[in-house]
């Protein structure tokens, strides 16, 4: 959970939550803990979801575990235009006339 949603849960003013976290190493420590337990349990849910059929648990599983899906990283060093051909004049033409490098 996100720190305003524990403070809402608490009842503690969200600003105070963040001092007091920052304050009190003890409290930050504690957050951290309560995240990496609950990262674990939902991975443990993802993965008995996944033994039992779900194909959207295994695809969530083989792209966050094993890092299937990275995005593309693209090195362009060339300026890249688009150009809105009128309806008036035939591509053919327009090629002609101004000889765009393909």
């Amino acid at each position: 959970m996100e720190a305003d949603a524990i403070a809402d849960f608490l009842g503690v003013p969200r600003d105070a939550f963040k001092a007091s976290m920052t304050d009190d190493p003890a409290i930050e420590a504690a957050w951290r803990r309560g995240r990496a337990n609950l990262q674990a349990k939902t991975m443990e849910w993802l993965v008995i979801s996944a033994r039992k059929g779900s194909v959207q648990a295994q695809i969530y599983l083989a792209d966050r575990v094993l890092q299937l899906s990275k995005p593309a990283e693209l090195d362009v060093d060339a300026v890249r235009y688009v150009v809105e051909i009128p309806a008036q004049l035939p591509a053919a033409d327009w090629q002609a006339a101004f000889k765009p490098a393909f």
